[in-house]
């Protein structure tokens, strides 16, 4: 079915904008590209963040799949509805039928205007914040590493002081008891001042160890303020850039969506200044019916044609299975409570000569060639050399011959 307009009929009012009409045209075109591009932006994100959570190794896939048709769905059908809005209000197409129609096309467009709008600017931020630079961020590992490294130094500083003090207290102890061992061997009260003389070293090193325990406390407490200082001025640091870089997307945002919702308002007014200018030149849009236009479709003809083949095909085989049932005389065996007497057999004017014996016979189908099976085993015999055989068991004696055709079968 194809359409075309007609030649305008207000000359004047045609050639004074005539010459803007394709440039609002092309214009509509790009601006219904700028708005697809926001919209595929935040139908991407919005599809990718439900799917995601259920099926997150096809989120990918799904969300563009997804984001591509929402946008030809908005796209296409604001750009075949609107038109038929702006006919209906020009026209006035408000009565009868037409109100039917002119009201439901009115609201869809209405709402997909609000909803290209809704999603054009949320799109634009969208895109801004994926194709926006990330916030240089100063990292955290350099400092915990550092005040790890800080921290085990302490320890080990502490530890090799313990050992040493503790290394030379017992020599201080050993040599006291060096010193009195010939003492208490002359005289054994003076065993009690070498008791004291060790329980003041005891203490000596005991109050050592305390202090240098206060030192790796007062060292890891440090170590600890400064990593702490440190990563608050980092995390400040990294919320300031966070900000900045914030503050810059929401503008260039900002920017773009009010840039997409200008867009949208050239498309909207480019549709709506053509149709005017159509209307105003007396064009109107004539459709031409095709010859196939009003036939059925093409699969319900293939539908069709598929039917047939298989009706003709089945009822053929059909017709050669009866063919090929044989007739209640030609049947060798009889059971006891068959009856010998034949009925009258009823005169059938169409009678048929047999091609192997000539004997005419009534004939049952068009195709019947033969009286009887056994002209039919003959013809086959006289014909070919061999008796007739079912495929089947004709390949399995070629086969038990070696392959070699011979022209007679013994049973």
């Amino acid at each position: 079915m194809k359409s075309y307009y007609t030649p305008p009929q207000n000359h004047q009012f045609f050639q004074s904008y005539y010459r803007l009409t394709p440039t609002l045209r092309l214009m509509g075109y790009l601006a219904q590209v700028i708005t697809a591009l926001a919209e595929i932006g935040i139908s991407y994100r919005l599809i990718l963040s439900s799917v995601a959570e259920v099926f997150p190794e096809y989120a990918t896939p799904v969300a563009y799949f997804g984001a591509i048709m929402v946008t030809v769905f908005l796209e296409v059908g604001l750009r075949k509805f609107l038109p038929f809005a702006f006919r209906a209000v020009l026209y006035r197409r408000f009565y009868g039928l037409h109100l039917l129609i002119s009201v439901p096309v009115l609201i869809i467009t209405a709402a997909l205007i609000v909803a290209l709008g809704f999603l054009s600017v949320q799109g634009s931020h969208e895109v801004v914040r994926q194709i926006a630079p990330d916030p240089e961020v100063i990292p955290e590992d350099p400092i915990l590493l550092r005040s790890e490294e800080d921290s085990e130094h302490a320890l080990q500083l502490w530890r090799s002081d313990s050992a040493l003090l503790e290394q030379q207290y017992l020599s201080l102890q050993r040599g006291v008891e060096a010193r009195y061992r010939p003492k208490i061997e002359k005289k054994p009260e003076m065993a009690a001042s070498q008791s004291a003389e060790i329980s003041v070293l005891q203490r000596r090193k005991t109050n050592a160890l305390l202090d240098a325990g206060k030192r790796r406390d007062d060292r890891l407490a440090q170590i600890a303020t400064d990593r702490r200082e440190a990563l608050n001025r980092i995390g400040e640091a990294n919320r300031t850039a966070a900000s900045v870089v914030s503050a810059r997307t929401d503008r260039f945002g900002g920017g773009l969506a009010w840039f997409t919702m200008i867009a949208l308002g050239v498309f909207v007014f480019s549709i709506g200044i053509e149709e005017v200018h159509r209307k105003g030149a007396g064009i109107t849009e004539v459709v031409v019916p095709g010859q196939y236009d009003f036939l059925p479709n093409l699969f319900g003809e293939l539908q069709f044609a598929i039917e047939n083949r298989l009706n003709y095909r089945l009822r053929a085989k059909i017709r050669e299975f009866e063919a090929l049932t044989p007739l209640l005389e030609e049947l060798e065996t009889k059971p006891a409570w068959v009856t010998t007497s034949k009925p009258p057999l009823v005169p059938n004017p169409y009678m048929k000569p047999c091609k192997q014996c000539g004997k005419p016979y009534p004939e049952r189908t068009k195709w019947q060639l033969f009286c009887c099976n056994p002209c039919r085993m003959a013809y086959h015999q006289a014909k070919h050399g061999r008796p007739y055989l079912p495929h089947k068991v004709y390949r399995a004696k070629l086969k038990e011959m070696n392959g070699t055709k011979m022209s007679l079968f013994e049973d």
